[in-house]
């Protein structure tokens, strides 16, 4: 087990220790209030659940590595070893100082002595951690050392997301290029096919077997050339030249080519729309 994991481990024992000493004080604070114990259990009932949902979130994020994302050279104090153990110890130690105090203030009740151990955990943990830490994490932040360095490392930072955005530049102009080319010569090789079988839609007496025919053969040429997208940009072509030619755009050849690769004939209701149109 290596020493973060160690760390880890020890800030979460401490976590639910000070969590166990600020549920102690809060009932015995209920108590000597006069609070009956069946109005403190559902008092902690119905906290209960919403303490352990809290609670499992922060065991998530220390666990996940949420926590102490300083970099070390911008906050070498907080981040050390050393720190970071007495940080987690925050809870026994108060915890600890609270027992020393017994022998000071004689006191000899198991109820004090419980409550001087918790009151000890909390003073110590809310000192540490709520106070001092933000504090002194700040404080190093403003140090030379560490605004050189945090100048450094977003500059770093910064050079590197205009290095992705310009490799994703350089991809998308790669795309656009080849789109283009494609295109070009989608266009060379596309379209006199698509002006001959215009031809033979537009023709006084269709001859509906060529023009299967026909169909099947420039639907094949042009899967074989660039799949779905080359099928799809010759009937463009095809309705393009059909309105040229005071014609309606048809959805004919797209039925006849279903089966050739993967492409399907469009949907009833699409194609009853288009004739409708």
């Amino acid at each position: 087990m290596n020493l973060r994991r160690v760390l880890k481990l020890m800030h979460v024992t401490g976590t639910l220790w000070l969590a166990l000493c600020a549920s102690f004080l809060l009932i015995l604070a209920l108590r000597q209030a006069g609070v009956g114990w069946w109005v403190v259990f559902s008092l902690s009932g119905f906290s209960g659940v919403a303490f352990f949902f809290l609670l499992s979130i922060y065991l998530f994020a220390i666990f996940r590595g949420v926590t102490r994302k300083q970099m070390a050279r911008e906050h070498p104090l907080t981040t050390s070893p050393a720190y970071i153990l007495f940080y987690d110890l925050c809870p026994f130690i108060g915890a600890l100082a609270g027992l020393i105090s017994l022998g000071l203030l004689s006191i000899l009740s198991p109820l004090e002595i419980l409550s001087i151990t918790a009151e000890g955990a909390l003073a110590m943990t809310f000192v540490v951690w709520i106070l001092s830490d933000p504090f002194i994490s700040a404080a190093e932040g403003l140090l030379p050392a560490s605004v050189a360095a945090k100048r450094e490392r977003l500059a770093m930072e910064n050079q590197a997301r205009q290095q992705k955005e310009e490799e994703k530049q350089h991809l998308l102009e790669q795309i656009r290029s080849f789109d283009k080319k494609a295109k070009e010569q989608w266009n060379h090789l596309l379209l006199p096919l698509s002006r001959e079988l215009t031809d033979h839609l537009t023709a006084k007496l269709p001859v509906q077997e060529q023009i299967r025919q026909k169909a099947i053969e420039f639907g094949t040429k042009a899967w074989q050339l660039g799949g779905i997208a080359c099928m799809q940009y010759l009937l463009r072509l095809i309705n393009q030249q059909l309105q040229e030619r005071k014609q309606e755009p048809s959805l004919h050849v797209a039925f006849l080519w279903d089966g050739i690769g993967k492409w399907r004939k469009p949907p009833l209701r699409e194609a009853y729309i288009t004739d409708r149109k």
